[in-house]
């Protein structure tokens, strides 16, 4: 999907929106090894944030020189993310505060089955391809 914008004519402002994916097609997607996989699994996890808090801590994570993996911890409470480089640590706690009359500041959606810590770590250059 590619798109582009431009607003003003010449002397305007233009923006340009691309995400690459990977067509196949549904008989390849429906006998890949990793789809059956990956469908047969039940989720444990699941986190949606709103975007400015994940890129605030996005930013911190990649500011840890030498970094190369993160891990990502999921729980009833929030999540937490950390890493370590060659001159410093991060370990960043995100809460999950909802109540009745609020709405949660931090995440959109947070799922936890069964409701304890979920943690994976991860290529920290996965991180930021999206």
């Amino acid at each position: 999907f590619a798109s582009s914008t431009t607003h003003g004519g010449s002397s305007g402002v233009l923006s340009t929106c691309a995400i690459p994916g990977l067509a196949v097609s549904e008989e390849e997607e429906h006998f890949s090894s990793l789809a059956v996989a990956f469908r047969s699994s039940p989720i444990v996890a699941r986190a949606i944030l709103k975007s400015e808090y994940i890129r605030d801590a996005m930013g911190d994570l990649n500011d840890v020189v030498g970094a190369t993996t993160v891990t990502v911890g999921i729980s009833p409470r929030g999540m937490e993310l950390a890493t370590i480089g060659s001159f410093g640590e991060c370990l960043l706690s995100l809460p999950h505060l909802p109540t009745p009359e609020k709405e949660d500041q931090v995440f959109v959606s947070l799922e936890c089955t069964p409701r304890k810590l979920h943690a994976n770590s991860y290529p920290l250059h996965l991180l930021f391809m999206g």
